[in-house]
């Protein structure tokens, strides 16, 4: 009788489980990519200096230190949504979005709602209009400029 050979159903699993794994993993969020796409240390045309890491944004100036806790970013949509510190001097624990935009060859951010009462109510929130950052377009009623955030 001829021998027939037969796989191992161990290796004929493997193919399975690494395509169940890699499609998890996806799904989950985890290796989307590396972080919010404008990480990095900033000033700002107001004093202010921006530190972007992967948990946080931290906002401080002469007198003030605040800072954020990334909850949620999209890189597509260009936001970061964030905690605010209970530390914070205003709004503290309570939620903001920072809505980034290019305008020429400058980048913009609008930190707008910077009160919302859950991450999803943030996410929700009308987006600025980046139009015309540096001279509108952010704040509820969108007469402020966004702030100009300059590479260090």
């Amino acid at each position: 009788m001829p021998r027939t050979y037969r796989r191992p159903l161990r290796s004929a699993l493997v193919p399975a489980l690494l395509a169940v794994l890699l499609a998890a993993t996806l799904l989950s969020g985890c290796g989307r990519d590396s972080g919010p796409a404008i990480m990095g240390h900033y000033t700002d045309d107001y004093g202010g200096t921006h530190e972007i890491t992967q948990t946080t944004w931290t906002d401080s100036g002469p007198g003030y230190k605040d800072v954020f806790h990334i909850v949620d970013y999209d890189n597509q949509q260009l936001y970061i949504l964030a905690q605010n510190d209970a530390a914070n001097a205003y709004n503290a624990s309570l939620y903001s979005r920072f809505t980034w935009t290019y305008s020429g060859s400058g980048l913009y951010y609008c930190q707008d709602p910077y009160d919302a009462a859950s991450a999803d109510a943030a996410r929700l929130a009308a987006p600025p209009d980046s139009s015309n950052p540096a001279a509108s377009g952010c704040g509820a009623s969108s007469s402020y400029p966004w702030t100009r955030l300059i590479p260090q």
